[in-house]
């Protein structure tokens, strides 16, 4: 493992360093007393008096790599060199140990765990939907800080605090390294590593600053920790929850051009689903398509539901859930409380018992989400938007106007003499010739209601007895008033 000058900085900050570094690379190897010549050895850092160097005039002890410089308030030459040929030798250890324990494939807690005297704060990975994969320095002085307690108590970095990560350019970037996070909404300053495996990204390693102050060496650090985790982030991943074994075969049956298994009742069943058990399908998304939280979400609501799948795609979750072995009134709840804490929305199917109409039920919900308002925690239910779905299916598709003619008479004779004639058929048609309720609806007694349908009748030559006719009058009501 190679060192920077900002690491032995940090090493040597008992002795009050004053550092002039301008590049501090990690490239240091060795140690070497400065012998009167100036060596141009990138992999070393010469130590000698600083007199001897000419880099002062006091008696101080110089550290010098390049152009890199730190100056130490003592006179102990032989003792600095001792002190940084022990770096040298502790981090080397710490190297050792860390891959041996790969080799034997450890997990990222193990990982942690023989860092954390090295990190000496509460740090800790998450995947990319910010759910907690390991952590150390779990000290009871930690825990009274607000980020942490919530970090453990939810098992995630909490969703307020996601919206503010987010926020942040550098989130998902793979060319950002190690970087400090530093908003007043966070009750710290956190150091944070972006996770990135074949170009994808895997999630972070973050480190709060609670009990040392972050330095340069610090960041370096934690990108050492960070590249360690990438080269062998699939061994500890291997594990996961037996529904998540469902999510490519869904995936396939909904997006790819695949039949459904004939053994999907066989699979449903090795996880309690019953052929016959009432199902619902959601679409969730995010209000604001720029806030990538549709991960993060994903887990909140797998810690907060049971009887449910839960699919990732493209940046959407797909919310399959078994409506007997979740309450719905739960359901519902908890998906609103979620969705709205993550600025997000819902489209739900109607209710159906046989898979193999899956497909069905997610355009269906696809429906009511295209149909559905764009407020935080809004479901929208496929029931209540298939009329407008109908009318703009038939607007979008129709190359003549369907319209009962009756309707364009009626328009033209409420210009003329200013009258209500057209609305007040489309109440009554409503309300399903509802006398008593219609003329409450537009504040007109039953008599006058009574007049305006017969002068309906007469103006357009039409009968409103005939059921057809009056579906027909229906249709071009909503054709002319449903404003999709």
């Amino acid at each position: 493992m190679k060192l920077s000058m900002w690491i032995l900085a940090d090493w040597l900050k008992k002795y009050n360093p004053e550092i002039h570094i301008k590049e501090g690379y990690l490239t240091l190897e060795r140690v070497r007393f400065f012998n009167g010549v100036q060596h141009e050895y990138e992999s070393c850092v010469f130590v000698g008096h600083s007199k001897t160097m000419a880099t002062a005039s006091t008696e101080q002890v110089s550290c010098v790599s390049g152009v890199d410089l730190i100056l130490l308030k003592t006179n102990d030459v032989e003792g600095i060199f001792n002190e940084i040929s022990d770096a040298f030798e502790f981090y080397w250890n710490w190297h050792d140990s860390i891959r041996r324990a790969i080799q034997e494939g450890c997990t990222v807690q193990v990982l942690l765990d023989k860092s954390s005297h090295i990190l000496d704060d509460f740090t800790f990975v998450t995947d990319s939907g910010y759910l907690l994969k390991g952590h150390c320095c779990d000290t009871l002085q930690n825990r009274k800080i607000d980020l942490v307690e919530q970090i453990l108590a939810e098992n995630m970095i909490p969703m307020d605090r996601i919206l503010v990560l987010n926020d942040d350019s550098r989130v998902k970037n793979a060319a950002s390294r190690a970087y400090v996070v530093d908003n007043p909404i966070l009750p710290k300053r956190t150091i944070s590593r972006n996770l990135f495996l074949d170009h994808e990204h895997i999630g972070w390693l973050i480190l709060v600053e609670i009990e040392h102050m972050i330095t340069p060496g610090r960041i370096q650090f934690l990108d050492i920790l960070g590249d360690i985790i990438e080269e062998d982030y699939a061994r500890y991943s291997r594990g996961g929850n037996e529904i998540f074994s469902y999510e490519k075969m869904f995936l396939d049956i909904l997006f790819e051009d695949t039949d459904m298994p004939d053994s999907i009742n066989h699979k449903m069943m090795a996880i309690n689903w019953q052929p016959d058990d009432e199902k619902l399908v959601f679409k969730i998304i995010g209000c604001n398509q720029n806030r990538d939280l549709s991960l993060a979400l994903l887990r909140k609501l797998e810690a907060s539901l049971t009887g449910c799948i839960l699919l990732h795609h493209n940046e959407s979750i797909i919310l399959l859930a078994n409506l007997n072995l979740v309450n719905h009134a739960v359901l519902i709840r908890q998906n609103q409380i979620q969705l709205k804490q993550a600025a997000s929305r819902s489209g739900a199917s109607f209710v159906f018992q046989d898979i193999n109409q899956l497909k069905d039920a997610y355009s269906q919900a696809e429906i009511a989400i295209t149909y559905g308002t764009n407020i935080p925690g809004d479901i929208q239910t496929c029931n209540a938007c298939a009329v407008a779905y109908s009318i703009n299916l038939l607007r979008s598709t129709s190359h003549a106007d369907l319209r009962h003619p009756g309707i364009q008479k009626l328009n033209q004779y409420d210009a003329l003499h200013h009258s209500n004639l057209a609305k007040t058929l489309w109440l009554f048609l409503l309300n399903e010739r509802n006398n008593t309720e219609t003329a409450k609806q537009l504040f007109i007694h039953k008599n006058t209601l009574a007049y305006r349908i017969s002068r309906i009748e007469e103006i357009t030559g039409i009968s409103l007895n005939d059921a057809e006719i009056r579906f027909h009058l229906l249709i071009s009501c909503y054709l002319d008033y449903y404003h999709l």
